[in-house]
């Protein structure tokens, strides 16, 4: 068994649509990193491994750019600004 499929993460509550932007403009505006869980469940119905990465734009209409990854934004269940560590 790997890591992946050992790990149990728990279902944060569903942040609204405000309070989502309300994290995304800091991070694009201060480089602040972002941790993301998304709706959508693996093939499982496990909550997949967060998201991390910077917001860097958006890539269509309704897709979140954060670090590398194409996120879409209704799919994003929960986000926060993590501290950096020095």
């Amino acid at each position: 068994m790997d890591e992946y499929s050992a790990q149990n993460i728990e279902r944060l509550p569903q942040q609204s649509q405000k309070q989502i932007e309300y994290f995304l403009d800091p991070s694009i505006k201060q480089n602040k990193l972002l941790e993301t869980q998304l709706n959508s469940l693996d093939e499982y119905d496990r909550v997949k491994p967060h998201v991390f990465g910077v917001f860097r734009g958006m890539e269509e209409f309704d897709v979140v750019l954060i670090g590398e990854q194409e996120v879409d934004f209704y799919d994003i269940r929960h986000i926060k600004i993590i501290r950096m560590q020095n």
